[in-house]
């Protein structure tokens, strides 16, 4: 396990067998639908029994697995003594499935197979929770993985969530939502879809907030002056056949932003003032009711 791209380890002890066996994996450069073979789980030096270790007891068995970040985790198979088994991925363990195993016939133990295929993108951390009945031993006799190498493996650290737009939309696709879990699934798709906000539609806000204003901050050739002098369209001193230099861009947008921004600290000036008129409204309000308590108490 060591020269492998990735590690595993669980929190029960195995009782026996050789756990750096327990995995075996592949690099695939292809994707593939095919199963993954039988005999890549029946290696007879991969089986391990697990237990509970010590006074610590945990109910349920965790195999935490992380890959390298070049490499994700496509698809895996395993057998093993287990009817049931909860998946989560990413950073956070983000809770992924329940897959139920499909029972191995002619075996003379309740011997199940699982088949874990990670839709829309793999994983490079996955932790697999063995349902199994309180604090009995587990059986596991071998997992295979079949790995690919990842197209964006800065992706991975990128968030803390594994979650993206097109594993929600695979998850929901087919199931009808209530109108709260339908608010709900709008509301994460917005938060992604801020992560690919152009700039330029900020922008373009900003000047839409205060277009009206430019335009007639700006007087026109045929405006006239409040004392009635004729403002020329271009620089009457500038040589004939030459035109006018137009303002830079980075000026108009500086004024812009400026308006905008100036704007919006007015408008919450305004607000702070009559907060604090309101407050010292009702403090007046109170200081005279109790001049007055004061004024009866003492005429008696």
């Amino acid at each position: 396990m060591s020269n492998a791209p990735f590690r595993y380890n669980f929190n029960w002890v195995a009782t026996e067998g050789n756990v750096a066996r327990f995995v075996s994996y592949n690099i695939q450069a292809n994707e593939t639908t095919d199963p993954i073979p039988q005999e890549k789980l029946l290696n007879p030096e991969a089986c391990i029994v697990l237990e509970p270790q010590g006074q610590q007891k945990s109910d349920f068995c965790e195999q935490t697995i992380s890959v390298n970040p070049s490499y994700q985790i496509s698809r895996l198979a395993l057998l093993g003594e287990c009817r049931r088994i909860e998946s989560f991925v990413g950073k956070t363990s983000e809770y992924y499935q329940t897959h139920n195993g499909e029972q191995v016939p002619d075996v003379g133990a309740e011997l199940f197979r699982f088949n874990i295929q990670f839709e829309v993108c793999g994983t490079s951390d996955l932790i697999l929770r063995y349902i199994t009945p309180t604090k009995e031993p587990l059986c596991l006799y071998g997992m295979h993985m079949a790995l690919e190498k990842n197209s964006n493996p800065l992706g991975m650290f990128a968030s803390d969530s594994t979650l993206n737009r097109a594993m929600i939309d695979l998850k929901v696709k087919d199931s009808k939502l209530s109108e709260k879990a339908a608010r709900c699934k709008q509301f994460v798709l917005d938060s992604m879809a801020l992560n690919s906000l152009n700039t330029n539609k900020l922008f373009q806000n900003m000047m839409n907030y205060n277009i009206a204003n430019t335009a007639c901050s700006i007087p026109t050739g045929a405006e006239a002056t409040s004392s009635g002098k004729r403002i020329p369209a271009s620089d009457d001193s500038a040589p004939s056949g030459s035109s006018a230099t137009p303002p830079p861009s980075s000026t108009v947008t500086e004024l812009i932003a400026k308006q905008y921004l100036d704007a919006k600290f007015a408008a919450l000036e305004a607000k702070i003032d009559a907060k604090l008129e309101a407050l010292e409204s009702r403090q007046n309000q109170k200081l005279d009711e109790i001049v007055a308590l004061l004024k009866g108490i003492s005429t008696k």
